[in-house]
């Protein structure tokens, strides 16, 4: 029976991209079920915005997660890693600031931890780097990386305002549940950010690029699919394209 712990290490590096890659999933394809599951609603006068569960919600976890899985690069399975300890954090924050007290929400914290420690211990630390040399030499790519750390910062501590902007607020049920924005979709936004400013390479790029990319998917399927042709999702389409069009630029050598 020995080889038992050798089989499940040997997957160990899979398990929680493909996770993650079926949470994404699940919030791309039933948006609606997903977010009332974790009790958030649209604002009364827009029904539509449950389609941030296709972009939002979705994006940065299906790609990373998909990225993670069929490369198995120890770069993006840290970064995955990070992604989720600051989910955890922000479960945290939603569990003692927002006052969500609901066994799902300790769940979930739970998870987010787990998987975290799963990513970190299968991939090891990165070479971190503190000056300036890494954003310079990618400068494009940076304010991608910047604007983005700014979005996750937003979602982190002012999830109702970030809320408000996608026209989502709690279920009157559920405390705090506008607090989950802190949790995946703060995450993963942080800590794709920060892997471009500090640790840089082609790998940390292109995921952020592409992350964007299929966020901008998302809400085009969004537009298509749930009545949500209308200009805020115009505009937040083309910022998505540009945030996505900013490090792939560099990475393939566009600009």
């Amino acid at each position: 029976m020995d080889f038992i712990p050798q089989f499940l290490l040997d997957y160990q590096p899979s398990i929680v991209p493909l996770l993650t890659m079926l949470i994404g999933l699940l919030y791309f394809s039933v948006p609606q079920v997903a977010l009332r599951h974790i009790g958030v609603l649209p604002v009364s006068n827009h029904p539509e915005a449950f389609g941030e569960g296709r972009s939002t919600f979705s994006g940065f976890l299906i790609l990373l997660g998909a990225l993670c899985f069929f490369t198995k690069e120890p770069i993006l399975i840290f970064v995955l890693g990070l992604a989720w300890g600051v989910a955890a954090f922000g479960k945290l924050l939603q569990i003692f600031a927002d006052g969500a007290r609901e066994r799902s929400v300790f769940i979930r914290f739970a998870l987010a931890l787990f998987f975290s420690a799963i990513c970190i211990a299968n991939s090891g630390l990165p070479t971190f780097s503190t000056n300036l040399d890494i954003a310079l030499v990618n400068v494009i790519a940076s304010v991608s990386a910047f604007l983005t750390l700014c979005l996750g910062l937003l979602c982190l501590f002012a999830p109702s305002f970030a809320g408000s902007l996608m026209r989502l607020r709690s279920n009157v049920v559920v405390e705090g549940a506008i607090g989950e924005i802190r949790g995946n979709v703060a995450g993963f936004y942080i800590a794709t950010s920060l892997a471009v400013l500090f640790i840089g390479g082609t790998h940390s790029i292109v995921a952020l690029g592409l992350c964007w990319l299929m966020t901008a998917f998302g809400r085009m399927v969004s537009m298509l699919s749930d009545k949500a042709n209308n200009v805020y999702n115009w505009v937040s389409l083309l910022v998505e394209l540009l945030l996505a069009a900013l490090p792939l630029s560099i990475a393939f050598g566009v600009l």
